[in-house]
Protein backbone atom coordinates (compact mmCIF):
# COMPACT_ATOMS: atom_id res chain seq x y z
CA UNK A 1 0.00 0.00 0.00
CA UNK A 2 1.45 3.35 -1.04
CA UNK A 3 1.62 6.19 1.45
CA UNK A 4 0.62 9.55 0.07
CA UNK A 5 2.50 12.51 1.48
CA UNK A 6 0.08 15.42 1.09
CA UNK A 7 2.66 17.85 2.51
CA UNK A 8 4.89 17.59 -0.55
CA UNK A 9 3.04 20.04 -2.86
CA UNK A 10 2.92 22.64 -0.09
CA UNK A 11 6.62 22.20 0.65
CA UNK A 12 7.42 22.48 -3.05
CA UNK A 13 5.37 25.68 -3.38
CA UNK A 14 6.97 27.21 -0.33
CA UNK A 15 10.45 26.35 -1.65
CA UNK A 16 9.63 27.96 -5.02
CA UNK A 17 8.50 31.17 -3.30
CA UNK A 18 11.60 31.21 -1.09
CA UNK A 19 13.89 30.58 -4.08
CA UNK A 20 12.30 33.53 -5.89
CA UNK A 21 12.78 35.74 -2.82
CA UNK A 22 16.44 34.71 -2.70
CA UNK A 23 16.91 35.33 -6.41
CA UNK A 24 15.21 38.74 -6.42
CA UNK A 25 16.37 40.12 -3.08
CA UNK A 26 19.47 38.14 -2.11
CA UNK A 27 17.75 37.28 1.20
CA UNK A 28 17.57 33.63 2.29
CA UNK A 29 14.90 32.31 4.63
CA UNK A 30 14.31 28.71 5.78
CA UNK A 31 10.51 29.15 5.65
CA UNK A 32 8.01 31.86 4.82
CA UNK A 33 7.09 32.39 8.47
CA UNK A 34 10.74 33.31 9.22
CA UNK A 35 10.53 36.50 7.14
CA UNK A 36 10.40 39.44 9.56
CA UNK A 37 8.30 42.00 7.73
CA UNK A 38 8.04 44.14 10.86
CA UNK A 39 11.44 45.40 9.63
CA UNK A 40 10.63 48.06 7.01
CA UNK A 41 13.63 47.21 4.80
CA UNK A 42 12.70 43.53 4.74
CA UNK A 43 9.05 44.35 4.04
CA UNK A 44 9.98 46.72 1.23
CA UNK A 45 12.08 44.11 -0.55
CA UNK A 46 10.13 40.91 0.17
CA UNK A 47 6.42 41.85 0.09
CA UNK A 48 6.41 42.61 -3.66
CA UNK A 49 7.84 39.15 -4.35
CA UNK A 50 5.30 37.44 -2.13
CA UNK A 51 2.48 39.45 -3.72
CA UNK A 52 3.50 38.11 -7.12
CA UNK A 53 3.02 34.54 -5.87
CA UNK A 54 -0.46 34.87 -4.30
CA UNK A 55 -2.31 33.83 -7.47
CA UNK A 56 0.23 31.15 -8.38
CA UNK A 57 0.31 29.12 -5.16
CA UNK A 58 -2.56 26.63 -5.00
CA UNK A 59 -2.14 25.35 -1.44
CA UNK A 60 -4.16 27.33 1.09
CA UNK A 61 -1.68 26.58 3.87
CA UNK A 62 1.15 28.20 1.91
CA UNK A 63 -1.02 31.16 0.84
CA UNK A 64 -2.00 31.69 4.50
CA UNK A 65 1.69 31.67 5.47
CA UNK A 66 2.33 34.23 2.73
CA UNK A 67 -0.57 36.39 3.93
CA UNK A 68 0.88 36.46 7.46
CA UNK A 69 3.85 38.41 6.12
CA UNK A 70 1.43 41.25 5.26
CA UNK A 71 0.42 41.49 8.94
CA UNK A 72 2.54 44.59 9.43
CA UNK A 73 2.10 48.33 9.31
CA UNK A 74 4.59 48.28 6.43
CA UNK A 75 2.01 46.55 4.20
CA UNK A 76 -0.27 49.60 3.97
CA UNK A 77 0.48 49.92 0.24
CA UNK A 78 -1.09 46.47 -0.25
CA UNK A 79 -4.45 47.08 1.47
CA UNK A 80 -6.41 47.32 -1.81
CA UNK A 81 -4.66 44.23 -3.13
CA UNK A 82 -5.30 42.33 0.11
CA UNK A 83 -8.99 43.26 -0.06
CA UNK A 84 -9.12 41.75 -3.55
CA UNK A 85 -7.31 38.62 -2.37
CA UNK A 86 -9.77 38.29 0.54
CA UNK A 87 -12.67 38.56 -1.89
CA UNK A 88 -11.19 35.78 -4.06
CA UNK A 89 -9.83 33.53 -1.30
CA UNK A 90 -11.86 30.33 -1.07
CA UNK A 91 -10.25 29.00 2.10
CA UNK A 92 -11.55 30.17 5.46
CA UNK A 93 -8.08 30.09 7.06
CA UNK A 94 -6.57 32.16 4.25
CA UNK A 95 -9.37 34.72 4.32
CA UNK A 96 -9.19 35.11 8.09
CA UNK A 97 -5.42 35.62 7.96
CA UNK A 98 -5.92 38.28 5.27
CA UNK A 99 -8.52 40.14 7.31
CA UNK A 100 -6.11 40.19 10.26
CA UNK A 101 -3.37 41.54 7.98
CA UNK A 102 -5.70 44.23 6.61
CA UNK A 103 -6.64 45.19 10.16
CA UNK A 104 -2.96 45.72 10.97
CA UNK A 105 -2.09 47.59 7.75
CA UNK A 106 -5.17 49.77 7.21
CA UNK A 107 -4.81 53.55 7.44
CA UNK A 108 -7.44 56.30 7.48
CA UNK A 109 -7.09 56.86 3.72
CA UNK A 110 -8.10 53.21 3.17
CA UNK A 111 -11.23 53.45 5.30
CA UNK A 112 -13.95 53.92 2.71
CA UNK A 113 -12.55 51.33 0.29
CA UNK A 114 -11.98 48.86 3.11
CA UNK A 115 -15.50 49.31 4.46
CA UNK A 116 -16.94 48.83 0.96
CA UNK A 117 -14.86 45.68 0.54
CA UNK A 118 -15.87 43.96 3.75
CA UNK A 119 -19.55 44.89 3.83
CA UNK A 120 -20.08 42.83 0.67
CA UNK A 121 -18.72 39.63 2.22
CA UNK A 122 -19.95 37.27 4.92
CA UNK A 123 -18.85 38.49 8.31
CA UNK A 124 -16.50 36.51 10.54
CA UNK A 125 -15.06 37.36 13.94
CA UNK A 126 -12.00 38.73 12.14
CA UNK A 127 -14.16 41.09 10.08
CA UNK A 128 -15.55 42.46 13.31
CA UNK A 129 -12.01 43.22 14.54
CA UNK A 130 -11.45 45.14 11.30
CA UNK A 131 -14.78 46.97 11.62
CA UNK A 132 -13.89 48.05 15.14
CA UNK A 133 -10.57 49.40 13.90
CA UNK A 134 -12.30 51.21 11.02
CA UNK A 135 -14.84 52.72 13.42
CA UNK A 136 -11.98 54.35 15.30
CA UNK A 137 -10.31 55.86 12.23
CA UNK A 138 -11.22 59.42 11.27
CA UNK A 139 -13.03 59.96 7.98
CA UNK A 140 -16.26 60.97 6.34
CA UNK A 141 -17.06 57.36 5.36
CA UNK A 142 -17.93 56.24 8.87
CA UNK A 143 -21.69 56.69 8.47
CA UNK A 144 -21.90 53.01 7.57
CA UNK A 145 -20.13 52.23 10.80
CA UNK A 146 -22.93 53.57 13.00
CA UNK A 147 -23.86 50.01 13.95
CA UNK A 148 -20.53 49.82 15.77
CA UNK A 149 -20.85 53.26 17.33
CA UNK A 150 -24.30 53.46 18.90
CA UNK A 151 -24.67 56.80 20.68
CA UNK A 152 -21.14 57.73 19.61
CA UNK A 153 -19.51 54.93 21.62
CA UNK A 154 -17.37 52.30 19.95
CA UNK A 155 -18.59 48.73 20.33
CA UNK A 156 -15.90 46.32 21.44
CA UNK A 157 -16.25 42.57 21.03
CA UNK A 158 -16.29 40.61 24.29
CA UNK A 159 -13.30 38.47 25.19
CA UNK A 160 -13.64 34.88 23.93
Amino acid sequence: MAVIDDRRPAEDSQQRVLADILGRTGRWYPKIEAIDTSDSMVAQSVLPVIADWVHIVQEEKVRAAMYTRFHTKHAHAYVSQMLQWAKEEQGLMGRNVLIQAITKAVRPEHGERTWDGIKQASVSEFDIMLMVKLSNLPGRWDTGMSILKPNGKTWVAPEP
